[in-house]
């Protein structure tokens, strides 16, 4: 469980207990980001509960807008990371010599998180014309089944540790479809790394 109060409890509360209590509902999830069906439907059913929406992102507030959610009475607070964990300390740009380390990370393994990407990179690997000039790493859950090849394989890290991972390397990739706001590739950039993303979400 994921929130203080679920849905049912805080209609309840505004029933039976207190009909002037004001309830914000706080979006971060869609069917896109992980092709399910009727987190949508939940989202829009359960929001009429609320005196405010806010979104995690434009991205997200529009799609929910393009399905029939009103616009007014939302708003978009984006996600941030704390730069006290989350810094260029140390981080070390290439200079064009050497292989150039690439990273990702994940704590889910859905496949939309990019794994078609990170598949294809992990295959290019095998040639050596790529290998002797990229390096890549990945932190963080894997679907099942699913085994890298030729791609540094990392457990799942967080906080300082993940930090000093992610500043180890050179660029940041997030291959994400459909991501309404990702913490990782915040994170990726607070530690310096330029960022090489898909164009979705």
């Amino acid at each position: 469980r994921s929130a203080t109060y679920t849905c049912n409890q805080a209609a309840r509360y505004l029933l039976f207990k207190n009909r002037k209590a004001l309830v914000v509902y706080r979006v971060n999830e869609c069917d896109e980001r992980k092709g399910t069906r009727g987190i949508n439907k939940r989202i829009m059913r359960e929001q009429r509960y609320a005196d405010h929406t806010v979104f995690i992102s434009k991205w997200l507030q529009n799609l929910f807008c393009s399905q029939g959610l009103p616009a007014q009475g939302s708003s978009i607070i984006l996600n941030g990371a704390s730069t006290n964990v989350f810094n260029s300390n140390g981080f070390v740009p290439w200079n064009g010599s050497g292989r150039l380390r690439i990273v990702t990370h994940h704590w889910g393994d859905d496949w939309l998180k990019g794994f078609d990407i990170y598949r294809r990179l992990d295959d290019m690997l095998d040639l050596p014309r790529f290998r002797k000039r990229i390096e890549f790493s990945f932190v963080g859950k894997l679907p099942k089944e699913f085994a890298f090849k030729n791609t540094r394989y990392i457990q799942p890290l967080s906080g300082d540790a993940l930090a000093r991972v992610l500043r180890s390397n050179h660029v940041y990739l997030t291959a994400s479809q459909n991501e309404p706001a990702g913490m990782h590739h915040i994170e990726g950039a607070l530690c310096g790394l330029p960022l090489l993303y898909r164009e979705s979400g």
